[in-house]
């Protein structure tokens, strides 16, 4: 094998991007051209309101604060679902808790280690299968991987512990298959422009230390370290679960909600907002394979949204929307003035937006 390091590229063009993962879906990938890149198409028609498609990240993880919550257990490490684990928790809401029908449950932590948590045994399993078994530090208190950790922390950067997910997924792969291309196989479908960051060449000698194996040396380093963060900083998308007590109060008809409490239940929420917020899962940042393929517009057909007690996302047409238009939704307050919005997605995604709201406007 070539031991050259090898650098991750810029996004290939296809004529039909993730086949296999949207032939259920009433969507299309595809390419657009090189100023646009690819984007994604409606197959059909849809309705305002319609959800459009749901999706689960390719990875995600947690929002890193150098302020965190006081509960370092506020969510799944894999998907970020946040559970109650008893009615103490609850505090107030406790009066509730089997009118919702909500179960005890307790966080499954890793088998190997006692810092990993999980909401479930198949996010348990997917985690280790997927990255975790590289990064995991089993009993070792003084393993890398707390380094690497409390340098995130520090420094409040969640890309630093995402970089390495990715990285392990593209190892297990390529030690699976023997294929050089499976290193990238999960990211080929983006582009990015190398990002440095603070201490990122500190973070990457830490993972190098994790993985401890020199052969992967032409392919864990600097350049593609930055070029992943790259990828993350213009394309990773912002989640926010919600939770139970958040989607109840959503899907309930004013009937259901009226027979709880006799009717008082909306005011109790009111009243004690603060420990609602308190209820919620940490939010987070997750690569989604089609959401992230979708374009801007400061004139958007539809809206992704975060309504889901886990990291899936779901689209939503704002709009009647046309069979073969192209789904966008946008990625600042389109609300602002054209000179502010143009500045925003320069400064952030390296583009000049010429959708028909800015060419009406700069006219």
């Amino acid at each position: 094998m070539n031991k050259d390091k090898i650098f991750f590229s810029q996004e290939k063009k296809k004529d039909n991007y993730f086949k296999k993962e949207t032939e259920d879906k009433p969507i299309q990938v595809k390419w657009i051209s090189d100023e646009e890149g690819k984007g994604v198409f409606g197959k059909k028609s849809f309705q305002y309101g319609e959800t459009i498609f749901v999706e689960k990240p390719i990875i995600s993880h947690s929002f890193v604060s150098s302020s965190p919550p006081s509960s370092y257990k506020r969510g799944c490490y894999h998907c970020l679902k946040r559970i109650i684990e008893s009615k103490e928790e609850l505090g107030k809401f406790s009066n509730y808790f089997s009118k919702l029908e909500q179960e005890e449950k307790k966080y499954i932590p890793c088998s190997h280690c006692s810092f990993q948590f999980y909401c479930s045994s198949s996010c348990k399993e997917q985690a280790w299968q997927q990255y975790h078994q590289l990064l995991c530090p089993k009993k070792d208190l003084a393993h890398p991987f707390y380094q690497l950790n409390n340098l995130s922390i520090s420094l409040g950067r969640t890309n630093m512990m995402l970089i390495p997910m990715i990285f392990c997924m593209g190892i297990i792969k390529y030690r699976q298959s023997k294929q050089v291309q499976d290193l990238f196989s999960q990211i080929e479908s983006f582009s990015a422009n190398e990002e440095i960051s603070p201490k990122d060449e500190e973070a990457l000698n830490i993972f190098k230390s994790i993985v401890n194996d020199p052969t992967l040396d032409f392919f864990v380093h600097i350049n593609n370290w930055r070029s992943i963060n790259g990828l993350l900083l213009r394309n990773a998308q912002t989640i926010h679960p919600v939770s139970q007590w958040h989607q109840f109060v959503e899907l309930a008809s004013p009937q259901a909600q009226s027979q709880i409490d006799k009717g008082g239940f909306m005011d109790f929420l009111q009243n004690n907002s603060t420990l609602l917020e308190g209820l919620l899962p940490t939010g987070g940042s997750g690569l989604f394979l089609i959401g992230n393929s979708m374009n801007h517009s400061c004139r958007p057909n539809c809206v992704v949204a975060s309504s889901f007690p886990d990291h899936h996302i779901k689209v939503i047409a704002l709009r009647e929307i046309k069979k073969g238009e192209q789904l966008c939704f946008s990625y600042i307050d389109e609300e602002q003035p054209c000179s502010s919005r143009q500045q925003q997605l320069w400064d952030r995604y390296l583009f000049h937006c010429k959708c028909h709201k800015c060419k009406e406007e700069e006219k």
